[in-house]
């Protein structure tokens, strides 16, 4: 699926110039999820496996350079699980609203 936005995006930059800014920008996050779900899809946590939903609030909370954890391998206060939490949270209501309208 990541690589249908992907070619989608590569698409609007070829047709659209004044898109570029946007592709490349959602090309790296689009770009970032994947390579973390590849590389911490199997992390243990708790009894189970880290949810997508950590993993993608890792990656913001990491890569993103105005996160004040930008670059950082620790992050302080569980400020990751809530991250997660309002992804998740973020995530069931845009599924709510999906199902609703189709």
């Amino acid at each position: 699926m990541m690589d249908q936005v992907h070619q989608r995006f590569r698409k609007l930059a070829e047709i659209d110039p004044d898109r570029r800014g946007l592709s490349g920008v959602i090309d790296y996050w689009v770009t970032g999820l994947d390579d973390a779900v590849a590389t911490f899809k199997d992390y243990p946590l708790g009894g189970g496996k880290a949810p997508g939903e950590l993993l993608a609030g890792w990656l913001f909370l990491m890569k993103d350079s105005n996160s004040p954890y930008y670059g950082q391998a620790n992050i302080e206060n569980e400020v990751d699980t809530k991250v997660a939490l309002a992804l998740v949270a973020t995530r069931e209501r845009v599924t709510e609203w999906i199902d609703s309208v189709i």
